[in-house]
């Protein structure tokens, strides 16, 4: 299964992306799309930093996770 669109905690989640993730891939899934809202004074600081998330859970657990922006 896919799931396209979720939020973290840093968005209007509940969860840090990795347990996300960890949770996705218990129920089956194999993609999970993550988003966070941003406007123009977030954005320089939050672009980078989902960048980096992305590579480390893609490393480090099975579900491929996708980073976005609202």
């Amino acid at each position: 299964m896919i799931d396209l669109h979720t939020h973290s905690l840093f968005s209007d989640g509940a969860l840090i992306p990795s347990e996300l993730i960890r949770r996705l891939e218990a129920m089956g899934y194999v993609r999970g799309g993550h988003y966070r809202h941003v406007d123009s004074s977030n954005l320089d600081h939050v672009v980078p930093r989902i960048v980096r998330v992305a590579e480390e859970l893609n490393h480090a657990q099975s579900v491929r996770s996708f980073q976005g922006l609202s």
